[in-house]
């Protein structure tokens, strides 16, 4: 291995890219200027600067104008439809192990359930 991330790493290893890839992810059809961007993402304004560009050479964010200024939204409608089975995946999981947690409590604890 020669240490080089890969371009799935090096968009999905960092947290602000995950966040503004799950922005546009949740809203396919949306174009975002940067402010609006930040917004929705719960980043700065400077952080999302730093990395669109980034997103947009990958070919996972597309510019698209927005009259007299630049936004961004996501360049392809089978990135949404892979983004959404992606998220399904991961919330049924995450019940999974919430509903065995849950379960291993009640077990340990000897609770009934109602």
């Amino acid at each position: 291995m020669t240490g080089d991330a890969g371009p799935l790493t090096k968009t999905y290893g960092h947290p602000a890219r995950l966040r503004i890839v799950e922005t546009a992810l949740a809203h396919p059809d949306q174009a975002f200027n940067v402010r609006e961007l930040a917004t929705e993402s719960d980043l700065d304004e400077s952080t999302v600067h730093q990395h669109k560009d980034f997103l947009v050479d990958l070919g996972i964010l597309d510019r698209v104008s927005l009259g007299r200024i630049d936004g961004y939204q996501l360049a392809d409608s089978g990135l949404a439809r892979v983004g959404q089975e992606w998220r399904d995946l991961h919330h049924d999981r995450l019940n999974a192990l919430e509903n065995d947690t849950e379960t291993a409590i009640e077990d340990f604890y000897g609770i009934a359930e109602s």
